[in-house]
């Protein structure tokens, strides 16, 4: 069996070498990617808390997004599933909370809560795959510097990308830490809470001593606190100005069309 936190570690890898393929020249800047995601995330969290049809709407925007940068929506979607978990449980209990009647519905009476926990699976749902696309096709590090083009501090730029680079270290301690542990368990499946407390132990040992020697040889190479682009910026381009324009005007008529004609 694959093991999975190699999976996850790939499946980043992917997303990364998605962001640096052929199609990658022909996409918009990043800037510009930023900040329709900023948009269409503006719009979509900010519809009333029962709108689900007009939270449904926005739907339209992951969807024509992947089709415009060549991404599988199929895959971003299956990806974003990952979150159901978490929202479903933040939005559990909000139908047994508010019982106002809505509608009717084949003999079913649909209430403000029901509509309100549909609403927060989606804005769930939503915000995760506008990440994905934007990572997908530009690549954290370059939305890292491009945050900061935009003014983002340094700082805070800088220690996202420390974060995601040491996402792997830790991946790759644990990988290595399950494989010593199946080797050694004899076909025993299941950790004892003494096993997990140990386990949780010398994982954070290990990535902390692994995550200290790379920092001593970033310092060693002249690392100042700022990590810098090997590959030259790319320039603002008057496609880049319709593509934000045109994304500002079809999320404008997403928000408020539908309240303004119904």
């Amino acid at each position: 069996m694959k093991d999975r936190l190699t999976s996850s570690a790939a499946e980043m890898n992917g997303m990364e070498r998605c962001a640096a393929d052929e199609r990658a020249a022909h996409r918009p800047d990043p800037r510009a990617a930023i900040i329709v995601t900023a948009l269409f995330l503006t719009a979509a969290l900010s519809l009333p808390s029962v709108d689900a049809a007009g939270t449904l709407l926005f739907f339209i925007y992951p969807v024509a997004e992947c089709s415009l940068e060549g991404i599988s929506y199929g895959r971003i979607a299956r990806r974003s599933t990952a979150v159901l978990p978490l929202v479903i449980l933040i939005g559990l209990f909000n139908p047994l909370l508010d019982r106002t009647a809505v509608f009717g519905l084949y003999g079913l009476t649909v209430t403000r809560g029901w509509l309100s926990f549909a609403v927060i699976v989606m804005r769930g749902l939503l915000s995760v795959q506008a990440a994905l696309i934007l990572i997908s096709s530009v690549g954290f590090d370059r939305f890292c510097r491009n945050l900061h083009r935009l003014g983002v501090p340094s700082v805070l730029t800088t220690e996202l990308m420390f974060v995601y680079r040491y996402i792997f270290v830790l991946s790759e301690e644990a990988s290595s830490m399950k494989r010593a542990r199946e080797a050694r368990s004899f076909g025993r499946r299941g950790f004892g809470l003494r096993i997990w407390g140990a386990t949780i132990g010398e994982l954070f040992i290990r990535s902390s001593q692994r995550a200290e020697r790379v920092g001593q040889a970033m310092k060693a190479r002249g690392f100042d606190g700022e990590i810098r682009a090997v590959a030259p910026e790319t320039a603002w381009r008057t496609a880049d100005t319709r593509y934000l324009v045109c994304w500002a005007a079809a999320l404008a008529a997403l928000r408020f069309l539908p309240q303004i004609l119904f």
